[in-house]
């Protein structure tokens, strides 16, 4: 064995390298199930896709809500409005013209000046409340239309990173072969240097691996097997 014996395992490794990153198959994360760049890109389009979607639906039924309540005059209960400090002011001098008609009604006549003034008072609060309902109702349906032009956008985005995943599924599998050669190239080699290990440990006198045995435990006999008294006597 030498170093030319492991250039082609290097020479492999290094084309598996390569070949990723031409590829762009570098894992995105540190953890040990990371995924590849292109995958994880994807499942972040994904999920902002679905955000946006999730507020231009949330925007655009407001604003169809608020318009439906400004056409049956009850804009000063849209919840934008009503916390509207100006609005809030408005209202109240509303319901107060609202309780001196009332109360001016049952002495005078709909043509009386009184009655003709209070009511033009009404009728311009309820303009000044129904132009802030439709400014945020504007403001409401601007802002859904920005998200439905990133709704747009990122369908698009998603579509080309479908693509690259795509074209990177069929990378991947090239890619594992190129791993597959390299690790076999490895294990052969790895069994290579085993076998030279066990071959310079057969070689080498002080090397040779000891061997050992306990066949039975020896056993104190109670009289001992020599001299024996008797036969060397007769």
């Amino acid at each position: 064995l030498s170093l030319h014996d492991a250039l082609p395992i290097s020479e492999a490794e290094a084309k598996v390298e390569t070949f990723r990153a031409r590829n762009g198959l570098i894992s995105g994360g540190g953890g040990t199930t990371s995924q590849p760049l292109g995958t994880q890109q994807l499942s972040e389009l994904s999920t902002q896709l679905s955000q946006a979607r999730t507020v231009k639906a949330d925007l655009t039924s407001r604003a169809k809500l608020i318009r439906e309540m400004i056409k049956d005059g009850r804009a000063f209960e849209i919840p934008d409005v009503a916390n509207n400090e100006v609005i809030r002011r408005t209202v109240e001098q509303r319901i107060t013209l609202r309780g001196q008609l009332a109360l001016e009604s049952r002495t005078l006549m709909p043509a009386h000046p009184r009655i003709k003034e209070l009511t033009a008072q009404i009728g311009d609060l309820d303009a000044q409340i129904k132009a802030t309902a439709d400014r945020v109702v504007r403001t409401m349906e601007n802002d859904a239309r920005i998200a439905e032009a990133r709704v747009d956008s990122l369908n698009a985005a998603v579509d080309a990173q479908r693509d690259v995943v795509s074209k990177g599924n069929s990378s991947e599998v090239q890619l594992r072969a190129l791993e597959r050669e390299a690790k076999a190239q490895r294990e052969q080699l790895e069994s290579y240097l085993a076998r030279y290990r066990e071959a310079s440990a057969r070689d080498a006198e002080s090397a040779a691996p000891a061997d050992a045995r306990v066949v039975s435990r020896a056993i104190t006999p109670e009289t001992p097997s020599f001299p024996k008294k008797l036969p060397i006597v007769l």
